[in-house]
């Protein structure tokens, strides 16, 4: 099928390596619009260890997003996909993992107690960053973020930076959460 309008304004950027604040009603293919060209960027760049991190900012998102990914990615790459949650450890190697589905304070905590696991990150998607943006968890997942890059492995080509694609269904300040959440000109 072909890509929705926004979803087709913001794959090929998501592709290029761009950070990327996207905005859309609910159901409209956020996540896919995220999704489809990281995992292209993975096996465009053969990584062969985790290289997605899919923030949501509840459990009931991150198991919701699981069963979505998993039966989309697991023909394609079996264990592709793994969550971790304050009752979801399911991180046991980086190892084949194209994503990982977490929610700030296990990411947070992962970060902390193995780094290791997160050396190969190439990107982190924020979904519903609305409910994140000004808030204290959004700070800290914000440091999060930005130890999760200092610390990553260089890349393989100067084309595979690290970046950060941010989603929302509802957002009044699109440039200053860009700003603050992708850099300054993003």
């Amino acid at each position: 099928r072909q890509p929705y309008q926004g979803q087709a304004m913001v794959m090929p950027e998501v592709v290029r390596g761009h950070n990327v604040l996207f905005a859309a009603p609910t159901a409209s293919g956020k996540t896919e619009a995220a999704v489809a060209p990281l995992y292209q960027r993975h096996i465009t760049f053969r990584r062969g260890n985790l290289s997605t991190v899919y923030v949501a900012p509840t459990k009931a998102l991150v198991n919701d997003l699981y069963e979505r990914l998993v039966a989309y990615l697991v023909t394609r790459q079996p264990g592709a996909v793994a969550r971790y949650t304050g009752d979801r450890h399911e991180l046991r190697t980086a190892s084949g993992v194209f994503c990982l589905l977490a929610t700030p304070e296990a990411l947070d905590s992962l970060q902390l107690r193995r780094p290791e696991m997160l050396a190969g990150v190439r990107s982190v998607v924020v979904d519903e960053i609305h409910l994140l943006h000004g808030q204290p968890r959004g700070q800290q997942l914000r440091h999060v973020i930005a130890r999760i890059g200092k610390a990553a492995a260089p890349p393989g080509s100067p084309r595979d930076g690290f970046q950060v694609v941010g989603m929302t269904a509802t957002l009044d300040d699109m440039a200053g959460v860009a700003e603050t959440w992708l850099g300054k000109g993003a």
